[in-house]
């Protein structure tokens, strides 16, 4: 198994029309793939027959009658030590088996050719294992039946080479951190965000170049430029908005600092018994400087000093008590927009950008907003959270608990200066 566990070398190149891995969850779930091995000794009728046949104790083969064939030895009507299972839609097993589980070293094939070999404890893939099929392959550790821990998940394309790989921690199947290499052959240092399969998008880039800049300017090909250009588009009508430059934050320390945060919020809440969901606890969100929605802010001050208070934030994070540009409608704090802009019915087009097309900036943040709750004007922090202990309070304010639009954090570690986007307005004629 050490030696299978050895990647092999392999060209990280991506061909024409290459076939989009399968997420592992789409190829089998824990029901159907324990249902196959685990209830086969219940049917009435096969039990009975195995019963009744004085070979059984041989290590013969015993057909059931759903179809299932076993070659193995049974000791007190329980399959023990190696035994081979074949189904009749072409799936097998061979391995160890213990009191009719898997238990110990096997290699679990299914009918689409998917196949795992490795380590098994009470018929769960558990240990170290090998998952791998048309277009991708993992190994790595295991845990209760899922990717668990330190692993290298491989893409494959439909010549089985490898167009893109991460090596690092997963959490139930999940990449969570670790080093993506993408098809052009860059490594990068990534965080995932617990829900996004490898061939997504990660939340969090940063370069393993020593050289390392505090922004990295990036090409309009690049992934999470791909990225923010979707998450900006979507919100700020492409036709009157026109992004001119896309810059990665690389700040390690705050970075640090915000990793912390979110997984000392996702612990206080899973101790309470509660849920972490990743798409509404943590977020992507825009940020401005005068706490209008519309990204270009006041047009009369200074572009200079709007780019040193931005610079600002970006070195030393977000300053939630000075964030005096906001009119604290919905609590002091530093806020945050889900909308690059507001709807267009609330533009007062006398004020819009007409002429010379201005160059502004706007920060893409990734923030951790856990459990929130709606806000009042000037509120100087959440109320206290009935799920949680003496002291514990909500750990942000919302404009609009059924649809927030509006964000209010209180605690500057709770939101990380991703991106800054630079962009101007499309002049109008």
């Amino acid at each position: 198994l050490v030696k299978m566990m050895t990647p092999v070398n392999v060209e990280y190149t991506r061909a024409e029309n290459s076939a989009i891995p399968i997420s592992p969850s789409e190829l089998w779930t824990h029901e159907y793939d324990h249902n196959r091995v685990g209830p086969f000794w219940l049917d009435r009728t096969s039990s009975e027959k195995v019963e009744d046949d004085p070979s059984k104790n041989e290590g013969e083969t015993v057909e059931y009658a759903c179809g299932l064939r076993v070659t193995g030895k049974f000791v007190d009507g329980n399959l023990q030590g190696i035994a081979i299972m074949t189904w009749a839609d072409g799936a097998c097993f061979q391995g160890a088996m213990c009191n009719n589980q898997r238990h110990g070293q096997g290699t679990y094939r299914w009918a689409d050719g998917c196949t795992y070999e490795g380590e098994y404890s009470c018929n769960l893939r558990n240990g170290q294992g090998r998952l791998w099929a048309y277009t991708f392959q993992y190994y790595g550790t295991w845990k209760d039946d899922m990717m668990e821990g330190e692993g290298v998940y491989e893409c494959l394309d439909e010549n089985q080479i490898v167009w893109r790989a991460f090596e690092g921690n997963f959490e139930k199947n999940m990449p969570v951190s670790g080093i993506l290499q993408t098809s052009d052959g860059q490594k990068h240092q990534v965080s995932y965000d617990g829900q996004t399969p490898v061939t997504g998008s990660p939340w969090l880039w940063m370069s393993l170049r020593e050289d390392e800049q505090l922004l990295e300017v990036l090409t309009n090909e690049s992934e999470d430029y791909q990225m923010v250009s979707k998450l900006f588009y979507t919100s700020a009508f492409p036709t009157s908005y026109e992004i001119t430059r896309v810059s990665r934050v690389q700040n390690s320390g705050l970075c640090s600092l915000f990793q912390v945060q979110r997984n000392r919020l996702r612990n206080e809440i899973l101790k309470r018994g509660l849920p972490w969901n990743h798409s509404t606890m943590e977020r992507w969100l825009f940020y401005t400087l005068d706490g209008s929605a519309q990204p270009y802010g006041n047009s009369l001050r200074s572009s200079n000093r709007e780019e040193d208070q931005l610079f600002t934030i970006i070195n030393e994070g977000f300053q939630v008590n000075s964030d005096l540009g906001h009119k604290a409608d919905f609590g002091v704090g530093a806020y945050f927009f889900r909308d690059a802009v507001r709807p267009i019915s609330d533009f007062d087009f006398d004020e819009l950008w007409v002429g010379e097309a201005t160059n502004r900036s706007i920060l893409l943040a990734r923030v951790v907003v856990g459990r929130f709750t709606e806000g009042k004007p000037k509120c100087p922090a959440p109320p206290v959270d009935p799920t949680g202990k003496a002291g514990q309070h909500f750990h942000s304010l919302v404009d609009n608990f059924k649809d927030p639009k509006v964000f209010v954090i209180q605690n500057s570690a709770s939101a990380y200066p991703a991106y800054k986007i630079d962009y101007k307005r499309i002049h109008l004629s």
